[in-house]
């Protein structure tokens, strides 16, 4: 079989399976279907689980004017019962009624916590926007765009249901005109185990410095991009390290708890304190080779390891924009805060991004994300000859 065929069967399989929401009976299969791919390519897989908060969210929607409209709360917010929360409709989150909220799409969603967490308001309805934030232009994406729960350990705040960007001007028109609102938004949280998936590729030298790489596995939807890519370039790297065998030590590390506070990165800098600061990272983040993307972005720690990624991503046919001593704002901040001062991320753009139309059939270039997995295989051989770690 070819590499590129490899990739589209791994993503198309990923995107199968159904959502990839932590903790779910999906999430399990999930990982023990990826545990039989890292066998398929040569290392023993370990499923190393945690416990973690599965959030169940209840039938929540927003009625307004006499039109029900379902959405998904956030998952690190307050909830209501199942008769909900009333009030009138506004756009004020000071006043203690029901406010509407536009947020841009965007990693972090700073400004909607901030909002959050100086509001009065009794429920929040956010709407995220398309690329032309609260304006749609040409290019948005109409959908339900969903945010990560950056604080899932601590929720706070009013509760919040998200729903559709394409009923937007229709909610500012009901808003403008002061209209009575209920937001129906329960929720449980019941103990559940998490899985990471990982393995090692045992190296000749022990002292040599580790090479890590690394993606998450889980997300809100089906993910293909998002996700699947990641897990398809993540794969074929193991593959080809195996292939060529190592004096370094490789960890090779595929994370639950994405959309969770980054909850599986966490359990694994935990039960691998070491590889902080003794490690150097290759990551793979979102939307690798999305058909709707248009350029891939690098966040490398250092000078030397931007020019060992370029020099390798030069050869994929979509630009690169690269950021250098910052981290991406997704695991390998986790990494960064914890002391990690030697990591490559790599992500693109996505159209769909956090959405329900992230799927194979529509979004995936299967031969760009061959091109990348072509590179970074490149990139790790790199690594691993010559870690920056070591010096």
């Amino acid at each position: 079989m070819s590499q590129r065929e490899r990739i589209s069967n791994v993503i198309r399989e990923y995107d199968a399976q159904g959502i990839h929401r932590t903790a779910t009976t999906t999430d399990e299969a999930s990982a023990h279907w990826l545990a039989d791919h890292v066998r398929a390519a040569g290392l023993e897989p370990r499923l190393e689980g945690y416990d973690v908060h599965r959030l169940d969210p209840g039938e929540c929607f927003l009625e307004l004017d006499g039109r029900r409209i379902e959405g998904v709360p956030l998952f690190d917010c307050t909830y209501t019962d199942v008769e909900g929360v009333a009030g009138q409709f506004c756009t004020s989150t000071s006043s203690d009624e029901i406010a509407l909220v536009e947020v841009e799409r965007g990693h972090l969603a700073s400004n909607l916590r901030t909002l959050r967490r100086e509001s009065d308001a009794v429920a929040i309805v956010v709407v995220t926007a398309g690329r032309g934030g609260t304006v749609f232009t040409d290019g948005d994406t109409r959908g339900l765009v969903l945010q990560n729960a950056y604080d899932f350990d601590e929720p706070f705040g009013p509760p919040v249901l998200q729903v559709s960007n394409e009923v937007v001007e229709w909610l500012r028109e009901r808003a403008e005109a002061g209209t009575r609102a209920r937001v129906v938004a329960p929720a449980k949280r019941t103990w559940a185990t998490a899985y990471n998936v990982t393995a090692e590729l045992p190296g000749s030298d022990p002292k040599l410095k580790p090479v890590v790489v690394n993606t998450p596995r889980s997300g809100w939807w089906e993910i293909a991009a998002e996700r699947g890519s990641g897990i398809a370039c993540w794969l074929e790297v193991m593959r080809g390290l195996v292939a060529s065998s190592s004096q370094r030590r490789v960890f090779f590390s595929a994370n639950s708890g994405h959309e969770l506070s980054f909850s599986g990165m966490v359990s694994v800098l935990e039960s691998y304190p070491y590889l902080v600061a003794d490690a150097t990272w290759l990551h793979f983040g979102a939307n690798i080779g999305a058909t709707t993307g248009t350029r891939s972005n690098i966040a490398a720690s250092t000078e030397a390891l931007q020019r060992i990624a370029a020099a390798e991503l030069d050869s994929v046919s979509r630009p690169t924009h690269y950021v250098i001593g910052k981290s991406d704002g997704g695991e390998m901040a986790s990494v960064h805060r914890r002391g990690g001062r030697q990591y490559l991320a790599l992500t693109n753009d996505n159209a769909y991004f956090h959405m329900r139309e992230d799927r194979f059939s529509n979004n995936i270039n299967v031969d760009l994300v061959t091109e990348y997995a072509s590179a970074c295989l490149r990139i790790a051989q790199r690594l691993v000859a010559h870690s920056p770690s070591d010096t």
